[in-house]
């Protein structure tokens, strides 16, 4: 196995580690898990294409109702505290299991995602593009397959949005960095202090 593929192993054995390091301490403390889930990475991971020093991108959607999204809006957040605990980073700009964003029922998955792409913004767009990039690690697999398979559906009968990832991708608004934050000046008259 040559290095990159051996990196790529290890990360994924921290990533899984985690998911049932979470869900074990959720068991303990609230009981049997509400709805069947999965858990997903993406960025880098979802890429399998992570470094040593990569920041946590991931997800969660699972079967049910919305009375399940406080049990795994906590899940999410002991997965977070675990991958810390291992040495990655949070994410700055919250894309994690344990913000709501990121963490649906599949029928709000379904709605969040179409809506991203109706209202096809700087920051939907970028939503929709990390989107791309999921993939299952744990759980229900068909379940996040079969979102991505409905944003293609939705790509391909509206053959616009191409160019408008195109124009998003690699771009971003001035004076702004990739999570929308405001940049600072680092050397002149302006610097931040």
């Amino acid at each position: 196995m040559d290095k990159a593929k051996q990196l790529q192993s290890f990360h994924e054995g921290k990533l899984i580690s985690a998911v049932e390091a979470g869900i074990s301490q959720m068991m303990k403390e609230q009981g049997e898990i509400p709805a069947p889930f999965a858990f997903f990475v993406m960025g880098s991971a979802g890429r399998k294409e992570q470094i040593h020093d990569s920041d946590q991108d991931h997800g969660i959607v699972f079967k049910g109702n919305e009375q399940c999204l406080p049990y795994f809006l906590e899940l999410g957040e002991r997965i977070v505290e675990r991958l810390e605990d291992a040495g990655y980073e949070r994410c700055i700009g919250g894309v994690m299991a344990s913000k709501q964003r990121w963490c649906r029922s599949i029928v709000n998955w379904e709605e969040q995602l179409e809506g991203w792409l109706q209202d096809d913004t700087f920051e939907h767009l970028r939503h929709v593009l990390t989107f791309f990039d999921a993939r299952p690690i744990f759980g229900e697999g068909e379940y996040v397959w079969s979102l991505k398979g409905l944003l293609l559906e939705k790509v391909k009968e509206n053959p616009y949005l191409l160019k408008r990832f195109a124009d998003n991708t690699g771009r971003l608004p001035q004076g702004l960095n990739l999570f929308g934050q405001l940049l600072v000046e680092q050397q002149g008259e302006q610097q931040a202090r």
